[in-house]
Formats: structure tokens, C-alpha cells, sequence
């Protein structure tokens, strides 16, 4: 169970919060305390946002004076903002909320999103408003929630300001539904839950009194808040990870992890299954995101042997195949979907040691040779195939030059002609102010049109490539951070995520998730930077598919056998760690490889490498 901090209960306006941060405020319902919204008010917290978890007496006092309440909190916590601030309400809070915005003249720009409100009232509350124990009970406030005209529901406008609301059909109270016609949750009608004027409505699988406990309602409401807007149904939370593990101890295989991944279940967190491979090589890379399809491929690169891993049922996996070299071509390093389904790999060198360039090598969905094409150019003596990126909507493939064995010293990076993969030219990248930026050329990630590639290095710079389909590519150095030596500073994988790219970032002065918006490539601009205590090294991210969470793997340090998952808005660029993804009973975030009891048996601990959230059939 998650432990809920103090700040989930209540926030004082005193208290020190990011001054750009957006202000929630959380209004339970009738008979309940701001405890039972903690659990969703950590989460918002989580997502970024400040939260006032509102208190009030529900059943002592008339709505009118609950409004006063509500309206004098406004005031004192959130003075100069009152009509920007964002509400999160269960049930009579919904009430409460509408009836405060109805009696203010100003519009409200903030964003509302309601829990099962009683928006057309109740017929429960019609059935035994007149009885004296449940009048009591009740409260003059919730007395007048009946579907009468005259109730307070009926007696508010249609809504003006946006709002989504959420509401459940599940019952835990088999007399409140006899007497609901329809679905209901218990307490309040689907029907009865709308309102003129809404934005958006969704109904769950959820109970009255526990909506705002569910993990995917949580997430709901931040995507609202965020966008004006629940998640369209193709953006499906993934409900697995996938995580490639390499084996520490002789003897132990290297093998692919499966974590429950659905925020909704009660195993979040959890190792659900193991596949291994039979050999301890070097777990390294999986795809960078999970493909359409059911077959993930990875490899052990220090055995140069990688592997096809069939996830058609995520709780048993299967070994659906190998391979190591192709033809001359060895040491495969990275693999990128094409979109037939082809796969398009890197193989650092040809044949053994590490004295010849390798090239790319097309494979169809089953692992079979399709073709392939020798990196080598003498215009970079030094260049190895690293990663590679194939940009369809210009016929083009771009791919980078370091070396895995940090020997040779790599500095150019390639452009393919796609469709037959011919090395149309190797382009050196320009020498920056301080000598080192054009070192070890990294990775490649196309920006929001499909088309913009931005190339970053190891040494942390970053470079906007131009004229791709020219016969002259460019490369512009846009943006760098600080970096010394490959001891301790190192920029590894990166994502996108429409106008912002996320930078893996280990530095001796403190290492960070950095988030950057890149909606002007030749000028990107850091907006946050997501820093955990301790000595870490922060190297593989990946991005859910349709989603915002991102999975994280680490170097040395303190997350070396860790798995964590981040959260990124969308709208702001801003990163935040999601706490609630630990092992089952732990206090830590992040799921431990640092273990001797696994799925497949007992073994010793493994390092996570290559991680990607599962892709969910429509």
C-alpha cells in the first residue's frame, strides 16, 4: 500500500511549491474527509501539479454556507489565480464546485474534472430524504441532492467552464441500485451524472465510494486537466513492460522480464514473468519501442547473439528465435521497424575483432535476411555502425558512428537511400567551441513532422541535421550541456514526445532526466530537469506507446538494478518520478533486478538494460 505524505492531505498556502506549477483543488463528498482523496491527490501531485485538498463539514452545514468555504479557501490559498485554478471533486463536491463558478461573475479558465457527481441528484435521496435517521445522516446539504426540481441540482445553470466528467456502473449497494433505474455506482445514475454543457464524460468500472482510488481514473484526470480532454479510447495504458536483463553471476542466463504495468491492478509493480535465453552475454538493446506485432527483438552484445521474443501472450513468452552473424556483418547493436514490418539492424563490424566497420542489414519480421549494405567510407576511418533511424516520408535512413568497445572514435554520421539501402554520404560533424562535440555520435530521433532529425552524441551535444535529401547533408550544433570526461559524464538515450525531447543525462555534478522544448529545433530550450538523490546514471528511456509515461534503465550507481517509470506532461514538457511503481510492499520507487528469486527459478541479479511498454491490441 502506498504510504501517503502529509502534502496529499492538505496543502497550506504557506508552504513552498514551484511557482509555475498549476493549482488543483480536491473537494470530497458527502460524509467523507479529505483523507479519501489523498491517494488521487499524491498522484496529481506526482503529475506535477499543487494540490489544496480541500476540508469541509458536509453534514452539518447548508450548501450555501459549504460554497462560503470553499470560496474563502480559494482566497486564502490561491490569491491573484482564483479563476485559473483547476478542481477535482467526488460527488457532492461536484455540487459544491458548480455552485460556486455559477454565483461568480468572471469566467473560470481552470479546468474541472467530477467523480461520480450527482448532477441530476438522486433517487436515493428521494426515496428516504423523509426519514428522520437518514435526514440526519444526511445533513442539510445533502438532503436537498434528490432529483426534485427544487433540490440544488436542479436549481444551477448549465456549466460554462470546461469540465469532464467521470462516473462509475459498478454497485457495492444492491438496495441504492433497485432503487436507481439504469446503470448506476451505487449512489448515483450514469444519466444523473451528466450535465448540460460538459466536455467530456466517461463511465468505469467502478464503485461510488472508490472511484477516485483507481490508478486509471487518476490518470484520466490528469490527461483532462492537461488537455481539456479524456484519452481518446486508442491510447490504452500499457499494461506490461518488457525489460531485457543481462545475468551477473556465471552460470545465470541473461533473460526478458515482464512487469505488471496496468496503474489499475493490484500487482503494479510486480514481476509477473521471466523468459531466459540460455546465455549470459550481455543483455544490451531491445527495439527502442515495443513494434506493432507480437515480436520483440533483442540482443546480448558482448556475445554478438541476439534474439527474437514472441509476446503474443505477455504472461508466457517465447523464444521464437536467434542470430549472430550475417554473412561477414557481426555484433548487432541496434534494431528499428520498417514500416512492412522489416527490421532494420546495425552490426558494428564485420567479421571478428573489431578492425572493420560493419554495415545495416535488413531483416524480415522472422529474423530472415533481406539484404544489406557495408558502412565503411574512408572519409571516417574510425566509424563503427551504431544506431539507426530510417526516415520513410524522405526515402532516407540515417545512422551514427560510435564504437560499443570505445576503441575506434567515431565522428560522422551516414545517409541511406532507404529503399535500397545505398550510402548516399558520410558527413563529419563540425568540431564545437570545446573540442569534444562531435565526438561518438549517438542517436538519431525524428521531431513531431516526421521528417526533422536532431543527431545527439555521447558527449552531450546535440546537432539539427539539414538537407538530407540533398546531395550535401549538413549538421548545425544547436544545443550541448556540460560535459568532461567519459569517467563520469555521459548523455545516452534520448525520445521525443511532440515538442519536446527527453535527454538521459549522468554528470559528476548530478545527474538528471532533462526535458527540452524543441518546437524551435535550432534553439532548443531545457524547461525541467527531473534529479533523484544519490549517485545515479540514467541511460535507456522509452515512451508508452499513445501514452505519456516513460520506462527508465540506469549505469552505475544507485539505480544500476532498477526500473523506473517517470511521467511526462505533454503540455508543459514537466517530468515527474511516478512513486506508486515499486515492488510489492516496498518504500522505493522502482522495481529491484537485484534479487535471487525470479519467475523462471533462483538466480543472481540481473542488470536491466533495453525496456519498452507493451503495445496493447485495439
Amino acid at each position: 500500500m502506498m504510504i501517503l505524505s502529509l502534502a496529499a492531505l492538505a496543502v497550506d498556502c504557506t508552504d513552498e511549491v514551484p511557482v509555475t506549477a498549476e493549482t488543483v483543488v480536491v473537494v470530497h463528498g458527502l460524509g467523507r474527509t479529505p483523507l479519501s482523496m489523498a491517494l488521487l491527490a499524491e498522484r496529481l501531485e506526482d503529475a506535477g501539479y499543487r494540490v489544496v485538498n480541500f476540508g469541509y463539514p458536509s453534514r452539518s452545514e447548508p450548501i450555501e454556507a459549504l460554497v462560503d468555504r470553499l470560496e474563502d479557501e480559494l482566497h486564502r490559498c490561491c490569491p491573484g489565480s482564483e479563476d485559473s485554478v483547476h478542481f477535482v471533486t467526488h460527488s457532492m463536491g461536484g455540487v459544491l464546485v458548480r455552485a460556486l463558478l455559477a454565483r461568480r461573475e468572471q469566467p473560470h479558465h481552470g479546468r474541472v474534472v467530477m467523480l461520480s457527481p450527482p448532477n441530476q441528484g438522486s433517487e436515493i435521496v428521494d426515496a428516504f430524504a423523509d426519514t428522520p435517521v437518514l435526514r440526519a445522516f444526511l445533513g442539510p446539504a445533502g438532503v436537498r441532492l434528490g432529483t426534485d426540481p427544487d433540490g440544488i441540482s436542479g436549481g444551477l445553470p448549465p456549466v460554462d467552464f470546461e469540465l469532464g466528467i467521470i462516473t462509475g456502473d459498478r454497485s457495492l449497494d444492491p438496495i441504492g441500485s433497485w432503487l436507481i433505474p439504469g446503470p448506476d455506482d451505487g449512489k448515483v445514475g450514469v444519466e444523473n451524472a451528466r450535465v448540460e454543457g460538459a466536455d467530456d464524460f466517461r463511465v468505469v468500472s467502478a464503485s461510488h465510494t472508490f472511484i477516485m482510488n483507481r490508478a486509471d481514473v487518476a490518470g484520466e484526470v490528469v490527461h483532462f486537466l492537461r488537455t481539456g480532454r479524456f484519452q481518446p479510447a486508442d491510447e490504452t495504458q500499457s499494461r506490461y513492460l518488457f525489460v531485457w536483463a543481462g545475468a551477473e553471476e556465471e552460470g545465470d542466463s541473461d533473460f526478458l522480464a515482464v512487469i505488471d504495468a496496468d496503474r489499475d491492478s493490484e500487482a503494479y509493480g510486480k514481476i509477473v514473468a521471466t523468459l531466459p535465453v540460455g546465455l549470459k552475454g550481455g543483455a544490451h538493446h531491445s527495439e527502442h519501442v515495443m513494434p506493432v506485432g507480437d515480436t520483440l527483438f533483442v540482443n546480448s552484445f558482448s556475445a554478438g547473439t541476439s534474439f527474437l521474443i514472441d509476446l503474443s501472450d505477455p504472461l508466457e513468452p517465447r523464444l521464437a528465435g536467434s542470430f549472430r552473424e550475417m554473412g561477414e556483418f557481426t555484433y548487432p547493436h541496434t534494431f528499428e521497424r520498417l514500416p512492412d514490418g522489416d527490421v532494420l539492424v546495425t552490426f558494428q563490424t564485420k567479421g571478428e575483432g573489431n578492425e572493420v566497420a560493419g554495415g545495416l542489414v535488413e531483416l524480415d519480421p522472422a529474423g530472415r535476411f533481406v539484404r544489406s549494405a557495408e558502412a565503411a567510407d574512408p572519409a571516417d576511418p574510425e566509424l563503427r555502425a551504431y544506431s539507426v533511424t530510417p526516415i520513410p516520408a524522405i526515402d532516407r535512413a540515417v545512422s551514427t558512428t560510435s564504437d560499443m568497445r570505445m576503441e575506434a572514435k567515431g565522428t560522422s554520421f551516414q545517409v541511406w537511400r532507404l529503399g535500397d539501402l545505398s550510402l548516399l554520404k558520410t558527413v563529419l560533424l563540425p568540431v564545437g567551441p570545446s573540442g569534444h562535440e562531435h565526438r561518438d555520435p549517438a542517436e538519431v530521433r525524428l521531431l513531431a513532422d516526421s521528417t526533422t532529425a536532431i543527431l545527439t552524441t555521447f558527449t552531450c551535444s546535440m546537432y539539427l541535421l539539414g538537407g538530407l535529401e540533398a546531395d550535401e547533408p549538413s549538421a548545425e550544433l544547436v544545443h550541448t550541456l556540460p560535459w568532461t570526461t567519459y569517467d563520469t559524464d555521459e548523455c545516452g538515450i534520448p525520445l521525443t514526445r511532440g515538442d519536446f525531447w527527453v535527454q538521459t543525462y549522468a554528470h559528476s555534478d548530478g545527474s538528471a532526466l532533462v526535458s527540452l522544448d524543441i518546437s524551435d529545433p535550432r534553439d532548443p530550450v531545457e524547461v525541467d530537469r527531473l534529479t533523484l538523490e544519490g549517485d545515479w546514471w540514467p541511460h535507456w528511456i522509452s515512451i508508452e506507446p499513445g501514452g505519456d509515461r516513460i520506462v527508465l534503465t540506469s549505469g552505475p550507481g544507485e539505480t544500476l538494478y532498477r526500473v523506473l517509470v517517470m511521467q511526462l506532461n505533454p503540455e508543459t514538457g514537466k517530468l515527474s518520478l511516478d512513486s506508486t511503481f515499486r515492488d510489492p510492499g516496498s518504500d522505493r520507487p522502482g522495481v529491484s533486478f537485484n534479487r535471487t528469486s525470479w519467475p523462471h527459478g533462483g538466480m543472481g541479479p540481473a542488470r536491466p538494460h533495453g525496456a519498452v511498454f507493451s503495445r496493447e491490441k485495439r
